[in-house]
């Protein structure tokens, strides 16, 4: 008895995580998983001064490459060939890409659902990459807005496994969306 006074707590309260009640994430948000990607915690750096990522196989178990690239990515990271930045609150990936190149098709297979060719591990080397190191949550969203890989304004990291599928043209007013931009020519 006392296990269903608690949901009817949990439910009169709004708490509809599926990982807890605990988060200041938005209720529409379930737990995939709750998994943490490996950001590449080896410790090990390229010597160059370019933006390069290491290329090695280690214990760590990632497989990174190295990008030497002819594109400016200006205050964004460069990585998988693609200028990754974080965009403002409530920006979708159309307009922060617009004075960055343009948006890459290419985004999708990274920071979109499995489905989509998206990873767990790739949101996090991108987060990383970003500056921003930490346990990346997999969930779902039930209101159909397809934002991929995003930091929520608690500073959560998220990333959308299999609902719904990353848009470009997707954003919220509570999101900072990481987005793929085909850079500026050097």
């Amino acid at each position: 008895m006392m296990r269903f006074a608690s949901i009817r707590l949990a439910l009169a309260a709004g708490c509809l995580l599926l990982a807890g009640c605990g988060s200041d994430s938005p209720d529409w948000y379930g737990d995939g998983g709750a998994a943490n990607a490996d950001a590449d915690a080896d410790g090990d750096s390229d010597g160059d001064a370019d933006s390069d990522t290491d290329t090695d196989t280690d214990a760590d178990g990632d497989t990174d490459s190295d990008t030497d690239s002819d594109v400016d990515c200006g205050d964004g990271a460069l990585l998988f060939g693609i200028c990754w930045f974080l965009g403002a609150t409530g920006q979708d990936c159309n307009t922060v890409c617009g004075s960055q190149g343009g948006y890459s098709d290419q985004t999708p297979s990274h920071v979109g659902t499995v489905g989509q060719g998206g990873s767990l591990e790739d949101c996090g080397q991108i987060f990383s990459a970003l500056g921003y190191d930490g346990a990346v949550n997999a969930g779902y969203r039930d209101d159909d807005l397809g934002l991929g890989c995003h930091r929520w304004n608690d500073g959560v990291l998220w990333w959308l496994e299999n609902y719904p599928e990353f848009e470009p043209v997707d954003s919220h007013d509570g999101a900072q969306i990481a987005c793929g931009c085909l850079g500026n020519a050097k």
